[in-house]
């Protein structure tokens, strides 16, 4: 027997769950959609991964929307599996803490520009310039987001801004768009002013940057009947986590 893997979406957290299972070890998991290809980001010391009488379980956060290709890289081979994943909504990601992510109802402006990164010298007594080219810079600008119909909500989306994190958009309709970024600065502006029924959104100014290469360090959207069904006992849980904080989050002592 080898291992085997499942990938099954759960759009209503905007991840995918992998399941692997079967005799062998796991070295490393790999990804591949409308985004590139990229390793699959897990908690800490969770590969290599031999089975042990139990499946391994991973959230995989960073999907892009369309079809997405996985493989395990096992002692035994390459172990594949693809997926269609529907994106139901944009979202504002925090990949290394999804926990604090928010879910945008829709984007509703966007700008993007590239800066110069080549120098042009102009010695005197010479009539051609002196030219060094570079590549241009990573993509800036400007993204809106609808936040909602009360200024909490508002509030609540500007929050995973300031997280002091590199920030994740993923969006279902626009192959390219997603990009990691950090947040040069936050917005709060009414898009409709009407007493009570104003309606709320924010805007970022943000710098395109590198995904972030470390390990994840939280979770989103567990049940207490997964929690249960990965630990054989409560005294197990209680080795595994500090506080409930840490539960949450899934930050393993």
């Amino acid at each position: 027997m080898t291992v085997t893997m499942t990938a099954t979406p759960a759009p209503e957290t905007g991840s995918v769950q992998l399941r692997l299972t079967g005799a062998g070890t796991v070295t490393r998991l790999e990804r591949a959609d409308s985004n590139g290809t990229a390793s699959v980001r897990t908690l800490p010391g969770v590969l290599p991964w031999t089975y042990a009488g139990s499946d391994l379980i991973i959230d995989d956060y960073e999907p892009g929307a369309g079809a997405v290709n996985y493989w395990a890289e096992t002692d035994a081979g390459t172990v594949p599996v693809s997926v269609t994943f529907e994106l139901l909504s944009p979202w504002l990601f925090v990949p290394l803490q999804p926990a604090y992510s928010a879910e945008l109802k829709s984007i509703t402006s966007y700008n993007a520009g590239r800066p110069g990164r080549s120098s042009v010298l102009e010695p005197i007594g010479r009539r051609d310039p002196v030219v060094i080219t570079r590549a241009m810079g990573s993509r800036r600008g400007q993204l809106s987001a609808f936040a909602g119909a009360t200024y909490a909500a508002a509030r609540e989306l500007e929050a995973a801004c300031d997280r002091g994190e590199v920030l994740m958009l993923r969006q279902p309709e626009h192959a390219g768009l997603d990009m990691y970024f950090i947040c040069e600065s936050s917005n709060i502006e009414p898009l409709l002013v009407e007493g009570g029924k104003t309606l709320w959104g924010v805007s970022l100014d943000y710098i395109e940057v590198s995904r972030p290469a470390e390990n994840i360090a939280g979770a989103l959207g567990w049940t207490f009947a997964e929690l249960a069904a990965s630990a054989p006992s409560f005294s197990t849980i209680t080795r595994r986590y500090a506080t409930f904080e840490d539960l949450r989050l899934d930050n393993r002592i």
